[in-house]
């Protein structure tokens, strides 16, 4: 007759090992936030039923996904520019018709499970690069999601979304442009506006003659901190803004006093260069304009132009 061998029991309640970390209450949370599954129903026995059975009849259960929201909030940022988030919030509330008792809903005192699932559809449209917040808490529509959603609600694809979210690691040229826009933003501005000078001479313009680019006088530049004559009779002028901006974002305010300077001066062409970014409504007026051509060069575009090996440019040799 065979015996069954069996391991003698012993006691591990001294000297236990530590247990793995449970992560079900943290994979629970990231599911709740973002809404990407559905709670299932407790099932009676089921190891999936109780591990969701506290969340089985909460409110959130009903919420719209993540990506659920990526189409109202697009609509909602095309139709004006400098959105806020509690704007897109209460309006996306509205569309969907949800109950104080949905908005009410929460995983913790302080984080609300609709508004966090509506920063998460912002962020992601932003990493799609279909929005922008050049301000932090103001969104506005890129040209790219103004094209995609010209071609309709259908043509957001989720996974896409997703997808393009994925982190790609810099380029080699792109860790070269940032560490020259760092050198830029802690120039002085006057060194500044000598190195954008020597830049825009170096790309062509103002070489006819020895005072084709000059800098202006700084405290009475009116807006303008260099003249470019194109020609020899400076018939056919340029004028240019330099902003060292690092934290904020040029806005429309500035691109319109800018156009004021350019009337003032009796010039049509224009050309704002800042160490910054410059917002969707700065753009926009820019593009506009009938009478003037205004080109906006931001920061890291200026970097990667000045990268350019043709042009031979070194910023190190230009004294301020």
């Amino acid at each position: 007759m065979r015996t069954s061998k069996t391991k003698p029991r012993t006691n591990t309640s001294a000297g236990k090992a530590p247990k793995r970390p449970n992560r079900s209450s943290i994979y629970d949370e990231t599911i709740i936030a973002t809404g990407r599954a559905r709670l299932p129903a407790p099932q009676t026995g089921s190891r999936i039923g109780r591990r969701y059975a506290v969340y089985a009849d909460d409110p959130h259960n009903s919420l719209p996904t993540m990506q659920s929201i990526y189409v109202p909030a697009l609509k909602i940022i095309t139709k004006s520019a400098d959105v806020r988030t509690k704007i897109i919030a209460k309006t996306l509330a509205s569309h969907f018709k949800l109950t104080p008792a949905q908005l009410a809903a929460s995983m913790s005192p302080h984080r609300k499970i609709f508004q966090t699932r509506v920063d998460w559809a912002l962020s992601r449209l932003k990493g799609a690069g279909l929005i922008d917040n050049a301000r932090k808490g103001y969104w506005n529509i890129t040209d790219a999601g103004r094209e995609l959603m010209s071609r309709g609600p259908k043509a957001v694809n989720p996974h896409a979304i997703i997808r393009s979210n994925r982190w790609v690691p810099p380029s080699e040229f792109e860790l070269q442009a940032a560490a020259l826009l760092k050198k830029l933003e802690e120039s002085s501005p006057q060194k500044l506006e000598a190195i954008v000078m020597q830049f825009m001479i170096n790309l062509g313009y103002g070489h006819c003659n020895p005072g084709g680019a000059t800098l202006t006088n700084m405290s009475k530049d009116g807006g303008i901190d260099i003249l470019i004559k194109q020609d020899r009779l400076g018939l056919d002028r340029i004028c240019i803004q330099v902003k060292r901006w690092i934290r904020n974002s040029v806005g429309r305010d500035e691109i319109q006093s800018f156009v004021g300077a350019l009337f003032g001066e009796g010039v049509t062409k224009g050309v704002f260069i800042t160490t910054a970014k410059f917002t969707q409504a700065a753009r926009e007026y820019a593009r506009c304009q009938t009478v003037f051509q205004i080109l906006l060069i931001d920061g890291m575009t200026l970097a990667k132009m000045m990268l350019d090996p043709n042009l031979k440019f070194d910023i190190d040799s230009l004294q301020g």
